[in-house]
């Protein structure tokens, strides 16, 4: 190639100007210090971006050296996925570790979506961040501490032995009960020892700031037990064997672009080959697994197996003013939300995920059919790419329109009527386009048939004639053994040899909508890649309600409101009396 007869800093160049050209969404920032030197380089991927944006609760950073000739330092951010590891979301190279040389790459950072971070591993950056809770990594508070103990004071084997444990025990304090404690000892231990200089180190540096190092401080944010900075330190030792002291500016860069393409290409594929199969399970997890992967789903088994055990241990004071429950156990009292589906617990507030007092809520109250339901997951721990059907279709966010004030109202939740309006111009919608469908070779081929289990939940049985195959389908897979039977029953008193098979998708994420589901899979099956070949009308010839029902189609479908053309309430109204009059003509 050219680059092979260019010197280092036009290499560089080439380097970064192919980065630039690969994605219109690729971002290099390279900014030039006093010396009329480049003092710092920031780099981030499209694929870094988006994950940034899909994981902004917690935010890992960290600097490694040695990895160029030229002595600059390698800042990586790195962000915590839905498999527990961590991925890069931005690199930046840099002369040294200096003020001005953090704050550049921070600038490039702030560029991205820094309000939606929530917690910052890193230090000397709470002024570029002053709504963000920055935590300190324990590794290194330990390893710190042990250093700073050690400094210039002399103490026996034995001293040293109980003070390391001591300072292991303030880090790891899990109430202010135990940090108090273990402070208390700490002062007898370096009076003891005749170390009080160390004590009142402690006193004037690191009391005051325990937001940042105390685990107790940290029990209510979202760092998905995430304590220390060992994903990026097992990155720096797989970038450290292709580069080393040794290697070039533009060799440094085109490892690390390098390695983010194969970071890609991992996670496509391992979407799309993973097995998410736990015979374990039951089947209110297995459903939790197919959306999710098993790094969450055995989160919550952890916590699902808790509530089944301790539900009855548990006592429940509801209050139906503010929505919410107070979870009362043997040492202590949890607050549940159940609008927002949260808990005060600190396995909620850490992970985003639901906890056992939540389940064991919805477990032991008549008013709820199932213990877990999406909704009750964080979005990011959702894996959108193993759903056949549109997450957000009965939950959605209200966004203040542009240009409007950011004091408007903001509800998250769709309420009881507002999901019985959106289910029922979904069907309606639905047996439309069913209407439309003039092959008559397809109705006689494939028949549905609804199942009502218990009065209170819609399935359906497919029948594909021509394949000889029953397969039947229950959304949310409580009733999968029934149907079974009913199949078995059906093949014994009529369809003889016909082959019975389990087909779960679209998957039902609420506990209401049942009807719509068993809808569009029978659409699903007679007109096979729906949601390729549907597209809007032109909605200028159709009613207002009708639509209204297409904008709905489209949007479960396609999951966007494209070419959106929005029905007033007066063409509504004026619709529906139109229809009204039509069918009480025909009655």
């Amino acid at each position: 190639m050219l680059q092979r007869n260019l010197d280092d800093d036009d290499a560089c160049a080439a380097v970064v100007a192919r980065f630039v050209a690969e994605d219109e969404k690729n971002a290099v920032t390279v900014d030039q210090a006093a010396s009329g030197l480049t003092g710092a380089i920031s780099l981030s991927s499209r694929f870094m971006r988006e994950s940034f944006a899909r994981f902004p609760e917690l935010l890992l950073m960290d600097t490694t050296h040695k990895t160029n000739r030229n002595n600059y330092q390698l800042c990586t951010f790195m962000v915590a996925d839905e498999y527990g590891d961590g991925r890069v979301v931005q690199h930046s190279v840099f002369e040294t570790n200096g003020d001005w040389h953090m704050t550049k790459a921070l600038d490039h950072l702030v560029r991205t979506n820094a309000d939606a971070v929530q917690s910052l591993w890193s230090t000397k950056i709470s002024r570029m961040f002053p709504r963000v809770r920055v935590l300190i990594c324990h590794f290194h508070v330990i390893k710190y501490l042990k250093l700073s103990s050690g400094k210039n004071h002399t103490a026996d084997s034995i001293d040293r032995e109980a003070l390391d444990n001591i300072e292991h025990n303030m880090v790891y304090a899990r109430s202010e009960e135990v940090y108090t404690e273990e402070r208390e000892s700490l002062r007898i231990l370096c009076q003891r020892a005749n170390i009080l200089k160390f004590f009142y180190y402690m006193e004037r540096n690191w009391h005051d700031c325990q937001d940042k190092w105390v685990m107790n401080r940290r029990a209510k944010l979202p760092h998905f037990s995430t304590h220390t900075n060992n994903p990026l330190e097992s990155f720096f030792g797989k970038l450290k064997g292709v580069v080393s002291s040794q290697s070039t500016m533009h060799e440094l860069l085109k490892a690390t672009i390098s390695h983010q393409r194969r970071v890609v290409n991992e996670v496509v594929h391992r979407n799309k080959i993973e097995q998410r199969i736990n015979p374990s399970y039951d089947a209110e997890l297995r459903m939790v697994l197919r959306f999710t992967t098993h790094y969450i789903a055995d989160k919550i088994a952890g916590q699902y197996a808790s509530a089944l055990n301790k539900a009855d241990r548990f006592q429940f004071e509801e209050d139906a003013e503010s929505d919410s429950v107070v979870v009362h156990g043997r040492n202590s009292s949890y607050n549940l939300g159940l609008a927002a589906f949260s808990c005060t617990c600190g396995f909620s507030c850490a992970m985003r995920l639901p906890c056992q007092h939540m389940m064991a809520y919805r477990h032991k109250s008549p008013k709820f059919s199932t213990v877990i339901t999406v909704e009750m997951i964080a979005d990011s721990s959702v894996d959108l790419s193993r759903i056949g059907f549109q997450f957000h279709l009965f939950k959605r966010k209200r966004y203040a329109e542009e240009g409007s004030s950011d004091d408007a109202d903001e509800d998250p939740w769709l309420t009881a009527a507002e999901r019985y309006k959106e289910a029922c111009r979904l069907t309606h919608a639905i047996k439309d386009e069913l209407a439309d469908v003039t092959s008559e070779r397809e109705f006689r081929e494939t028949s549905a048939i609804p199942v009502n289990i218990d009065n209170s939940h819609w399935c359906a049985i497919v029948a594909h004639i021509r394949e000889k195959r029953l397969a039947y389908y229950d959304p949310t897979e409580n009733s999968e053994t029934v149907l079974a039977h009913v199949c078995r029953d059906l093949c014994v008193s009529g369809f003889d040899k016909f082959k019975v098979v389990n087909d779960p998708r679209p998957i039902q994420f609420d506990g209401h909508n049942c009807g719509v589901y068993i809808l569009l899979k029978f659409w699903s099956t007679v007109w096979t890649h729906i949601s390729d070949s549907f597209q809007l009308p032109d909605l200028s010839s159709l009613t207002a309600l009708e639509k209204l029902r297409y904008e709905m189609l489209h949007y479960i479908l396609n999951g966007n409101t494209e070419n959106r053309v929005t029905a007033t309430e007066t063409e509504v109204e004026d619709t529906c009396t139109a229809t009204n009059e039509e069918e009480s003509k025909d009655a």
